[in-house]
């Protein structure tokens, strides 16, 4: 259950470092410690800087969509729901303490993919451009569930059509309803300029 790190962010170090040092508390000094690692989990009132809301904001208000490197990048897509029950589950679960628990659709998709498949659900488009890929990115980020599955019997049950057909519906009731001080919100103003 537990990959060797090779972070390639700061982002992903300093994860990296606190799942290291949690489990160092759990081994040294017997603290109830678990580690549930979602994965791209995506719903209702995600931050803008996330790519499904970034995408179906930048439809709704017919905008240019900007994506770092080519949208070929491969990622594993969780609804938020599903992450919720995964997460209880695992901390509800008896032999939970010590384990690091992928919580995933174990489901690879490319960003052009989840792109494409939200324009198809809202019947409409907006202009895709594609900038330099950012420092560090991975081209392919999924994940291994079997832990999730043997030990809690997780599954996930929410679809990534559904899911996204849900987050639509939830940006729909919400057009222009986003804070004006979030940094994602000033990116994504900047970017629709552009």
């Amino acid at each position: 259950s537990q990959s060797r790190y090779k972070p390639r962010t700061p982002y992903a170090a300093a994860k990296a470092a606190q799942d290291m040092l949690i489990m160092s508390h759990h081994r040294c000094f017997g603290i109830n410690a678990t580690i549930a690692r979602p994965f791209n989990t995506y719903g209702p009132g995600q931050d803008l800087g996330a790519i499904i809301p970034n995408t179906i904001k930048s439809v709704l208000n017919h905008k240019t969509l900007h994506i770092s490197g080519d949208g070929e990048q491969i990622r594993d897509f969780i609804y938020v729901d599903d992450t919720d029950d995964g997460i209880l589950a695992l901390a509800q679960h008896p032999d939970s303490k010590g384990r690091i628990v992928n919580i995933a659709r174990e489901e690879p998709l490319s960003i052009n993919y989840v792109i494409d498949t939200i324009f198809t659900i809202m019947g409409e488009k907006c202009r895709v451009k594609y900038k330099d890929k950012r420092p560090g990115d991975v081209d392919r980020h999924t994940s291994n569930t079997a832990v999730a599955r043997g030990l809690l019997d997780f599954t996930p049950k929410i679809s990534l059509i559904e899911g996204l057909k849900r987050t639509i519906q939830w940006w729909k009731q919400r057009k222009g309803c986003i804070s004006l001080t979030t940094p994602a919100y000033r990116d994504w103003e900047t970017d629709r300029k552009s």
